[in-house]
């Protein structure tokens, strides 16, 4: 019994971040931290009258937690929508709890590509990230500006005009979204804006690709960390631009406050 005590312990310790372990906090206890993160590629069109197995089918972009992680949220975008309007699902044991489609439906094109899930056994946190592809700027109401009141940036643009043409990052949006939501009902609790910065502050395509969560210790407060790639200037805590040595698209890394609101570090390979 005590060997396995001791495995058990040694098993919850490695799970730590990785998405992979299959230790859930349910098997580790309390405290036991679990983090689920996936950034995708690509973006799948579903609706909330789908099952978990048609929607899990598109190969929409999810994260999971829960025993045996039965519990999975989804993000993609609203296949019933004509103006390409995001969407988010949570499911428990294949049941729907909610699926939310009101996060933007102005004119703008915007879906959904990144979910982290984060749970300590005690609290759980769940962030999603949205593409904004700029076609056309929504309107204030309806779109993600009325959550980023209080958000490290706020809202974005001017919009600058076509594309980076080579040096646009893969399926770049002119700028992305951070959510935070809330897990029982799937409302936003707060957002952000990200951007890279063109000549003149004309805003250039952004794009995240990697998403972690670095708990909170007795020395730090919780961050989320982002890595993106951005064809325009990446931007300093101060949110003023960098120098950068060389052309975009630059490979860019900041690590934002858990309530969305600053970035306490931010890094650009080349750039200073």
């Amino acid at each position: 019994m005590r060997h396995l005590l001791v495995l058990l312990v040694v098993l919850c310790f490695f799970s730590g971040g990785n998405a992979q372990s299959g230790v859930n906090n349910t098997a580790c206890g309390v405290g036991a931290p679990f983090k689920s993160s996936m950034v995708g590629s690509t973006v799948a069109s579903f609706s909330c009258g789908m099952s978990e197995a048609a929607i899990a089918s598109t190969g929409a972009t999810r994260v999971y937690g829960g025993p045996n992680r039965s519990n999975r949220v989804y993000i993609g975008r609203n296949s019933l929508s004509t103006t390409s309007d995001p969407i988010v699902a949570f499911f428990k044991a294949g049941k729907q709890v909610w699926c939310r489609t009101d996060y933007e439906t102005s004119v703008d094109h915007v879906d959904g590509h990144g979910l982290i899930f984060y749970s300590n056994g005690e609290q759980d946190e769940l962030f999603a990230v949205f593409n904004s592809r700029g076609y056309l700027q929504g309107s204030g109401g309806a779109d993600f500006r009325r959550f980023a009141q209080h958000g490290r940036e706020s809202t974005y643009g001017p919009l600058a005009a076509g594309n980076c043409g080579s040096r646009n990052p893969q399926g770049a949006s002119k700028a992305s979204i951070v959510s935070k939501l809330d897990l029982a009902s799937g409302s936003v609790l707060t957002s952000t804006y990200l951007t890279g910065e063109r000549l003149f502050g004309t805003t250039s395509e952004f794009r995240v690709t990697k998403l972690d969560h670095v708990p909170a210790t007795r020395s730090q407060s919780a961050r989320l960390v982002v890595n993106a790639l951005t064809a325009g200037a990446p931007l300093r805590t101060d949110l003023t631009r960098m120098i950068c040595n060389q052309g975009g698209p630059y490979t860019y890394t900041v690590e934002l406050s858990s309530d969305l609101s600053s970035a306490l570090k931010a890094s650009a390979v080349g750039c200073y």
